[in-house]
């Protein structure tokens, strides 16, 4: 139990996603749209969903970048960095310092699958609920 009590970039993805996917499919789709249809609300609802969606994605995105060594694409997103900062951002992804590291298999399975259960949790609000 003591490796849920780390804090670190995927512990802070892990509860992103854990309240996009509560926030999406708690709220009654069913009943906004119905009311909100007709005011012409519901494309703002939907941008809403699909903004927060994609700055959840996106943050998960850049950390697979840089943890997979793509470190052009992530200096081009936040610009130039020293190596030495980069490495401390991937030992931090990783948990490097502290007593229960992950793999970096685990931590890519863990951000490719967080990231497909927020877009599902979106493809769920847009077209099925």
């Amino acid at each position: 139990m003591e490796f849920f009590k780390q804090r670190g970039p995927l512990f802070h993805h892990f509860i992103a996603t854990l309240v996009c996917i509560s926030i999406i499919s708690s709220s009654p789709v069913h009943k906004l749209r119905v009311t909100l249809e007709p005011l012409g609300l519901w494309f703002d609802v939907w941008i809403f969903v699909f903004g927060f969606s994609a700055f959840i994605i996106a943050r998960m995105a850049y950390d697979l970048l840089l943890l997979n060594g793509f470190d052009g694409a992530w200096q081009y997103l936040y610009g130039p960095v020293s190596q030495e900062t980069r490495d401390d951002l991937r030992r931090m992804i990783l948990f490097e310092n502290s007593d229960y590291p992950v793999s970096k298999g685990f931590a890519n399975g863990a951000l490719i699958l967080m990231m497909l259960a927020v877009a599902a949790s979106f493809v769920w609000f847009t077209f099925l609920a």
